[in-house]
């Protein structure tokens, strides 16, 4: 069984040891490292779980918080499992400017590694007994991390406002202490990658975006002439926020920056009228697609 499994229970135990007044009652013994196998066709599931290539089994994604409002690529999901028992998950490298560069690659899980990931997310990460929401901590303006989770007869999300608080005390301290482990070791997924646990399906090239022009941002001025011949801004349509956004190609996207992703913050963009953008970008995962 993959060194995975061995990787959701060290990190959720270490950190209730970091924490002397909560230590989880539910882990379970680590299972011996063997090296993955790409699957096989009609390999029997080792757990229910979706299995269409665009199906998630399991994700964490980051949302909210105080961002730098200049910034140009927003972050994707952290960590996705699809049905087929692909993984594209994030890895943020540092620039020589001091910012971090979002990257996106992919790898493969076996039906046993999709069960044991699957299984330690329901039991010791605390999902299958989580509620939907979880937001009472006297701290303003962070993050909320969100497990979603379509497996073993679970199908749920769950937002966990200000993670990594979980001080005794707190309401839904060992939940959140759970919530936390579980976070670690999706984070950690590229190490499993880099060190041979998981089959290394290298980058992951979105095929679209989701692009937004915004106002830009305090004294921003546009630092670059309209990028698309064959759109205008009355072709991004409106949202629910009043920004206009529209799914790009990939090569459409490649105007901003080669690759997207790589685009610096601060990119204002100035439109054939005149009027003046800060554009945003969001790579689309396989699910996002329309």
């Amino acid at each position: 069984m993959a060194r995975i499994v061995g990787l959701l229970l060290v990190l959720i135990v270490a950190v209730g040891c970091a924490n002397q007044t909560l230590t989880p009652t539910s882990a379970l013994p680590t299972p011996p490292i063997t090296p993955p196998t790409a699957p096989t066709p009609g390999e029997t599931l080792a757990i229910e779980h979706p299995t269409g290539a665009t199906d998630i089994v399991l994700r964490m994604a980051i949302s909210g918080g105080l961002r730098y409002p200049g910034a140009t690529v927003e972050p994707p999901p952290a960590f996705t499992l699809y049905g087929d028992g692909r993984v594209i998950y994030s890895i943020q490298r540092p620039r020589p400017d001091g910012s971090t560069l979002t990257e996106l690659r992919q790898a493969r899980l076996t039906e046993e590694q999709i069960a044991t990931m699957v299984e330690n997310a329901l039991g010791p990460g605390g999902l299958a007994a989580a509620r939907v929401w979880y937001a009472d901590v006297p701290i303003a303006d962070d993050v909320t991390t969100n497990f979603e989770v379509h497996a073993g007869g679970v199908d749920k999300t769950v937002a966990v406002y200000a993670l990594g608080y979980s001080e005794e005390g707190m309401p839904d301290a060992a939940a959140r202490l759970a919530f936390e482990g579980l976070a670690q070791a999706l984070r950690g997924f590229g190490a499993e990658v880099a060190a041979g646990n998981a089959e290394d399906l290298g980058p992951f090239e979105p095929q679209a975006y989701r692009v937004t022009l915004d106002d830009p941002f305090g004294p921003m001025e546009a630092n670059r002439e309209w990028p698309w011949q064959d759109l205008e801004p009355a072709d991004f349509q409106l949202d629910n926020s009043g920004f206009r956004t529209r799914i790009l190609t990939a090569e459409q996207a490649t105007a901003i920056a080669d690759p997207p992703m790589s685009a610096p913050d601060g990119v204002v963009v100035r439109a054939p009228d005149g009027a003046e953008y800060l554009v945003r970008l969001l790579a689309l995962l396989p699910d996002q697609l329309p």
